[in-house]
């Protein structure tokens, strides 16, 4: 694994509080061990723990680190079966880290958009809705909330709504799926951006839950089921 890599790992699989001082101590024990060694105390906590730094984090605090890596197994010596049961652990967790490593690039992106959309497309004041055409608005009715986008904001912005639910989850129950990307990667647990993603696929159509598609429909109104 890379250093990037290793530190997604402490970061993300982390468990346990730490301090900017243990991330900087986590960081130096790449560069004085390299990543290859580290990534072996990884492959380590998957197999005997819960596959988070806790352990190692513990040990840093302690100044253990050389005990705990001391007790890890010499993979030199492994035998033929041994060396390739290991080393397909270790590329399965490698791919793993990766790909959460990736998908938070998705999920800033993500979030960026579904701000930039809202703040663009929504319509919250009477007296706004007054001066947009009926035929430009989409009327968006969720439990005894109603809300009103702009057709043209959302048609501005058509590429980045196709992003999202290129990269998002949907289908029946979509608001439970929409914290997932395809993967099943949770990309947030806040239910602000998960509430505006909802009204934007209700709007568009892109939620499978509405009685009317955007697209083909002379009734600009979309009613969620």
């Amino acid at each position: 694994m890379t250093k990037e890599l290793l530190m997604h790992w402490w970061h993300y699989y982390g468990k346990a509080i730490y301090t900017f001082e243990d991330l900087e101590k986590f960081s130096a024990l790449i560069d004085k061990y390299g990543a290859e060694k580290i990534s072996e105390l990884v492959v380590a906590s998957y197999i005997s723990n819960d596959g988070s730094p806790t352990v190692l984090l513990f040990a840093i605090r302690h100044n253990q680190v050389d005990n705990l890596l001391n007790t890890l197994p010499d993979v030199s010596n492994f035998s033929k079966d041994e060396k390739e049961l290991y080393d397909v652990l270790k590329n399965s967790l490698e791919k793993e880290i990766e790909t959460s490593y990736n998908n938070l690039g998705v999920a800033a992106t993500i979030k960026e958009k579904i701000g930039v959309i809202m703040r663009s497309a929504i319509i919250f004041k009477k007296r706004h809705r007054r001066r947009i055409s009926f035929e430009n608005i989409v009327k968006v009715r969720f439990r005894s909330c109603t809300f009103y986008f702009d057709v043209r904001a959302l048609q501005k912005h058509e590429q980045d709504i196709a992003y999202i639910f290129d990269n998002v989850k949907t289908g029946q129950g979509s608001l439970y799926r929409l914290f997932r990307l395809k993967d099943d990667f949770i990309w947030t647990e806040d239910l602000g951006p998960i509430h505006d993603l909802m009204l934007i696929g209700l709007a568009t159509g892109h939620i499978k839950y509405v009685k009317n598609h955007f697209k083909n429909v002379r009734n600009p109104y979309i009613i969620c089921n």
